[in-house]
């Protein structure tokens, strides 16, 4: 799997925060299993992103925020693999010279959850858990099955160890690239 970063970059036009609440219980109301009700909050900030190009892009980020103003030079910076799957991991505020890398532990095993080494464990669960159903029955079949999701897991989990290093340093790369191109900029027209 390979993993690029880009830029999206723009001016902030406006923006919003709202927070999303997710409830749900567990239990089956029983003595021994009593209902418990659990609720998730969730922050999402929804901006409009002006391109060099003119274009505006919605921007919907959740439990990350940008601090951004109207007008503020940022750019976004994403993360995307070979499939075709992206992700914000950071940004840039040029009108501020804040840089911040967003927590990557959800990007990064989205990526691995999609890459070879999970998809091929789910695959062998599915198997394993055929061939144990075909020869021992149902049950040895729901074991094996149980048991190659549980290595899924703990596959994915490896893998998206190793991938948020990598994101680390593309974002590392991509954000000093950028400023130090920005920096060069701004000289050549102070010179001019």
């Amino acid at each position: 799997m390979e993993l690029t970063v880009s830029l999206l970059e723009g001016t902030y036009l406006e923006g919003s925060k709202h927070s999303k609440t997710h409830v749900y219980s567990t239990g089956n109301g029983t003595r021994d299993s009593p209902t418990r009700i659990h609720s998730q909050q969730m922050t999402i900030q929804e901006f409009w992103l002006k391109t060099p190009g003119g274009n505006e892009e919605k921007i919907t980020l959740g439990n990350v925020a940008v601090d951004a103003r109207a007008g503020h030079a940022i750019a976004m910076v994403i993360v995307q693999d070979d499939g075709g799957n992206a992700d914000y991991i950071g940004y840039l505020n040029y009108s501020t010279g804040d840089i911040a890398r967003f927590d990557d532990k959800s990007a990064a095993r989205n990526f691995a959850c999609n890459a070879a080494p999970c998809v091929l464990t789910i695959l062998l669960a599915f198997i394993a858990g055929g061939i144990g159903w075909y020869s021992e029955g149902f049950i040895a079949g729901l074991i094996a099955f149980a048991a190659g999701m549980i290595a899924s897991v703990i596959v994915r989990n490896i893998h998206a160890f190793f991938i948020q290093d990598d994101i680390k340093r593309l974002f590392n790369e991509a954000t000093s690239g950028a400023v130090k191109q920005r920096t060069q900029k701004r000289d050549v027209l102070e010179a001019s």
